[in-house]
């Protein structure tokens, strides 16, 4: 297995993990336990993978110019798919 999928297997546990409401400890538990790694390295994990979580969570409330009603988007939502620009609307 080369390191890069092993990255991305950490990053996979980790994100579904935090889907399914899992605690930090269980969390940490998995890591430690089941894929071997340190306590320092599964913390390290855990925050750098808390943040794209919560960043991936994050919605705006944005202003349709077609029907002037609020819409509820992802913050990460592209500007093209935004239907508070005209982008979204000429296409």
């Amino acid at each position: 297995m080369t390191n890069r999928s092993k990255k991305y297997q950490v990053k996979n546990v980790v994100l579904a993990a935090m889907e399914a409401g899992e605690t930090d400890l269980e969390i940490l538990s998995e890591l430690c336990h089941k894929m071997g790694k340190t306590l320092t390295t599964a913390k390290f994990h855990i925050r750098k993978y808390r943040k794209v979580y919560v960043e991936s969570k994050r919605t705006v409330v944005v202003k349709s110019l077609m029907t002037g009603k609020d819409v509820v988007i992802l913050a990460s939502t592209p500007y093209c798919c935004n239907p508070a620009s005209e982008a979204y609307w000429s296409m």
